[in-house]
């Protein structure tokens, strides 16, 4: 029963991973199947040629079906003695032939194989990043990044621990099933004999082993997320670590997730392999035991050896296949919680975005009914808010840690939908805007923001490659930024390179290069969280200042403590005990 289950857990999984793949990836497995048969058919042939080799050797007689094949190709080998040289040659040199071709075929099949999977590989990561971007801010908020990255991750091994065996296995089960139809044709008394040992012995593995994958595939599935969690960790907190003095608490965490991870892989490892050298036994007491039973039966030895010699060279080839075939399933198993896991992201609902009137146009005017939003626990946080902001306006917002500030960011910006109430955006028509197109008018710039480990000019533009930068455009906003004595103080400039998550910089320089890059993306409406919080109130009056002069134009909305910034406010509201008042 447990065994049934898995297999139809595998056999789903497999099914709905290929479902996130293009199109054309099923015309591109039907060639590389066809490859693997190709191949299956010359190892076949070929195991079939030392039949007539050895018996050409040693003067014996071939097999009525071998002679029948080998006359369709001119060779009559019905009759002939160990001086033919002639037939010798033929036979020796198609021998040498078929090795080459099936050699040939093989390489080509393995990389088919090699190439498919990675093919599957790169739509999975296309579809499953896509997917995870496309999800909307409240599964940000609930997903851990650490898992999100290892989700990631998980597909390289998802490649090389399930998809990559599962095609390997479909190759050696192709060629297993064409080498025991030979040897059945061949001789089907020993065929059978020596399937059936086989077949037991990796059954009984398989019986005793399953469950111990079907452990080990959690740890592994589990360990690929905890190594990125305490890795992120540690990394973004490295100054409180070092003061603290916490490394090593870190560092023994880290261990002990890399010492699970370890032991399971080394014991999936072993009980894929393992098997091997007692198949590997009992092939050799099977050719014991052909020679045996051939020899027994009266028959001289001279017409024994080139089955004895098929049957050898059937075993070095098949054995390999039956031991791919038992290999794939067991890195299947020890993987499957990794099929489930990236599937758990590829099969996440997209929620799109439907306009409602206008999906662009130049904003006007916003406005908050009755809004009120409690957490799914059911705790409050804003209720009955109203609000009207009009277009040029600079509204400042106020309120204690922890008084709804960002709750409240997060339903202008519709990042989150309210409990209750109606949040309207309308543009210069009085049509009412998409989630998507007032989400395109707003600049965001946070208290922390993110910093790519590229030049300031970089950080500023974003998508705009080095031809595509407006120069003029970024020098106007270096001046309102208040960034221009920073930047010619730097050796390199505006081209100096900042370090990862801008650490080669200062934070008040990093919220001036945030507040740049807001500016040039030139959008309508520009969202300062606590923004100013690391500028001295000298720079901090004078970019406002700038800011105001400069952008006239733009809807300013200003989170923060500091009540320099509030000077600039048309209009100031405190949130406190969970209602928006107006106060300026």
């Amino acid at each position: 029963m447990v065994a049934n289950k898995s297999k139809f857990k595998i056999k789903n999984s497999l099914v709905t991973c290929f479902k996130f793949v293009e199109p054309r990836r099923l015309h591109q497995l039907y060639i590389t199947i066809t490859l693997m048969l190709i191949s299956a058919i010359f190892d076949v042939i070929t195991i079939g040629s030392i039949v007539p080799l050895v018996a050409t050797i040693i003067g014996g007689s071939v097999p009525s079906f071998i002679s029948s094949v080998l006359a369709l190709l001119f060779i009559d080998v019905t009759s002939f003695d160990a001086n033919n040289s002639d037939i010798f040659f033929k036979i020796f040199l198609g021998f040498v032939i078929l090795i080459i071709l099936s050699t040939f075929f093989r390489l080509v099949a393995q990389y088919s194989i090699i190439w498919y999977t990675n093919q599957i590989g790169f739509d999975i990561t296309n579809r499953l990043y896509g997917n995870i971007l496309k999800q909307d801010f409240q599964f940000h908020v609930r997903t851990n990044s650490s898992e999100v990255i290892a989700t990631i991750n998980k597909v390289q091994s998802l490649m090389n621990g399930v998809i990559a065996p599962v095609l390997q296995s479909i190759s050696s089960s192709i060629v297993a099933i064409a080498i025991l139809v030979f040897l059945i044709v061949l001789n089907w008394k020993i065929a059978a004999v020596a399937f059936v040992f086989i077949a037991l012995t990796y059954l009984m593995i398989s019986y005793f082993v399953r469950q111990k994958l079907d452990i080990n595939s959690v740890i592994i599935a589990k360990a690929h997320s905890d190594r990125i969690k305490s890795i992120n960790e540690a990394l973004g907190n490295i100054r409180e670590l070092i003061l603290g003095d916490r490394q090593m608490k870190n560092y023994h965490s880290f261990i002990r997730t890399e010492i699970g991870l370890k032991n399971a892989a080394v014991q999936n490892g072993f009980i894929s392999v393992a098997p091997k050298f007692l198949v590997e036994g009992i092939g050799i007491i099977v050719l014991l035991f052909t020679a045996f039973f051939l020899t027994s039966s009266g028959l001289p030895a001279i017409e024994v050896l080139p089955t004895i010699a098929a049957f050898a060279f059937a075993t070095q080839k098949l054995l390999p296949a039956l031991q791919g075939v038992f290999q794939a399933w067991s890195k299947v198993s020890g993987n499957l919680k990794l099929i489930e896991d990236v599937m758990s992201f590829l099969t996440l609902r997209i929620n799109e975005k439907k306009p409602v009137r206008s999906e662009t146009g130049e904003f006007k005017k916003l406005s908050f009914a009755n809004v009120c939003f409690h957490y799914d626990n059911g705790f409050e946080v804003l209720k009955d808010v109203n609000l009207e902001i009009t277009q040029g306006k600079v509204i400042g917002i106020v309120g204690e840690t922890g008084s709804g500030k960002s709750t409240f960011l997060d339903l202008l910006s519709q990042l989150t939908s309210p409990t209750s109430g109606q949040i309207c955006v309308t543009d210069e028509n009085g049509q009412e805007l998409s989630q998507s197109g007032w989400q395109n008018t707003i600049a965001y710039v946070p208290q922390s923001p993110y910093f790519l480990d590229q030049s300031i000019i970089n950080n500023i533009s974003l998508d705009d490659g080095p031809d595509k930068v407006d120069m003029t455009k970024i020098r106007s906003i270096i001046e309102v930024s208040q960034l221009s004595k920073v930047i010619a103080e730097l050796e390199a400039g505006i081209d100096t390179i900042i370090g990862e998550r801008g650490a080669k910089l200062s934070g008040g320089q990093l919220q001036r290069i945030s507040i740049a890059r807001a500016l040039y993306a030139d959008k309508q409406v520009l969202i300062f969280d606590e923004a100013t919080s690391a500028l001295d109130h000298q720079t901090e009056r004078l970019l406002l200042s700038s800011l105001k002069k400069e952008f006239a134009d733009k809807t300013v909305i200003i989170i923060t403590h500091r009540s320099e910034a509030l000077v600039f406010c048309n209009e100031i509201y405190q949130i406190e005990n969970k209602e928006l008042k107006r106060i300026k």
